[in-house]
Parts: structure tokens; C-alpha cells; sequence
């Protein structure tokens, strides 16, 4: 258990610490002539503006923590996960050895979706969550709507690409290619 808590401690020790340092100084100066004491300070200004970078470090030090335990369990355990796929390697039942991959896989795929959702929870206010939300809606609602090129049925990107990149001596093929691939477009 040390090497695991070790293994998750300074992930979250150098982004809090980043977090803390990176708090906007305006933010401190306002607090300070408000009249707030340091511990109002600490609770109201410096954790809140510090909790994007904290979550941050929370979400490598799940990561690395997964990574310890599996490791600890291969190298100095008598069960776990990680001696199932020790011991499935050793016995050759290779079968054996891949599912035990792939649950670790899966398992720190679903300890970093559950901690996505917290992180979205605890970071409603941030403005860098609400902008990937938006951006992610407004992806999705591009996906399905058809973009203003096929509406209007206008011709692929590439036919309308200017010949600025070529040289003057390349000029004679860029134009045959785009007169071959791009009918509607009159070679310029």
C-alpha cells in the first residue's frame, strides 16, 4: 500500500501545487481588500480557482494508482489481478493472461468515466467545462445536420483549394488534375 499511495501522492502534490500558484493574483488582491482573513482566503478564492488543476492531478493519480496495484499484485502478491495474469502467463493459458488485459483495460476505463462525471459535477461552474460541453453538443448537432457544402451541393474542399503551394513550373498538372476532378470547376 505505501508504493501505491506513494505512486498517487505526487500527481496530486505538483498539480495542486501548480493549481495554488496559478490562482490569478487580481483574484488575491480583491479578496485582501474585501478584508477576507487567509483561511476565507484559502476556502472562498485560492480552492476554488485551484480545483480545475486538483481534479487534474486526482484524475493521473487514478492512473498511476491503477498501475501500482497491478503491479504490486505481479511482483509481490499472492492474489489480485495482477498475479492472475502472472500466473495465467507462466502456465501458458494465454486466454487467460488476455482477459486478465483486458479487465484491467476496462477497469480503468470505467474509474476514469466515473470520475469524468464527478469532475463534470463538481466543475459546472468553470468556464473550460461549459465550452467542452457546448463544443461537444454543437459536434454533435454538426454530425447531424448536413453541413451548408451539402445543402447547396457544392464541390469537395480539394477542388476549391488555391495553387498557391506550387511553384510556377508546377502549375500545368495542378490545373489537369483539377480539370479531371472537378468537372463543375472551370480550369483556371
Amino acid at each position: 500500500t505505501f508504493l501505491i499511495s506513494l505512486a498517487v501522492f505526487f500527481p496530486i502534490l505538483v498539480s495542486t501545487t501548480a493549481g495554488v500558484r496559478g490562482v490569478d493574483p487580481v483574484y488575491l488582491e480583491v479578496a485582501r481588500s474585501y478584508g477576507l482573513s487567509f483561511s476565507d482566503r484559502l476556502w472562498r478564492v485560492i480552492i476554488p480557482a485551484a480545483t480545475p488543476q486538483i481534479l487534474a492531478g486526482c484524475r493521473v493519480a487514478i492512473a498511476f494508482g491503477l498501475a501500482a496495484t497491478v503491479i504490486a499484485n505481479m511482483v509481490a502478491s499472492g492474489s489480485g489481478l495482477g498475479f492472475f495474469i502472472v500466473d495465467a502467463q507462466t502456465s501458458f493459458r494465454l486466454p487467460d493472461m488476455w482477459a486478465g488485459l483486458i479487465m484491467i483495460g476496462l477497469l480503468g476505463y470505467l474509474a476514469n468515466t466515473a470520475f469524468v462525471l464527478v469532475e463534470h459535477r463538481l466543475l459546472r461552474w468553470h468556464r473550460g467545462w461549459r465550452g467542452a460541453t457546448e463544443a461537444a453538443k454543437a459536434a454533435w448537432v454538426h454530425a447531424r445536420i448536413p453541413s451548408h457544402r451539402q445543402r447547396h451541393r457544392l464541390p469537395p474542399i480539394r477542388c476549391l483549394r488555391s495553387a498557391t503551394s506550387a511553384s510556377l513550373t508546377d502549375r500545368a498538372p495542378v490545373r489537369s488534375w483539377r480539370s479531371a476532378n472537378c468537372p463543375s470547376r472551370s480550369p483556371a
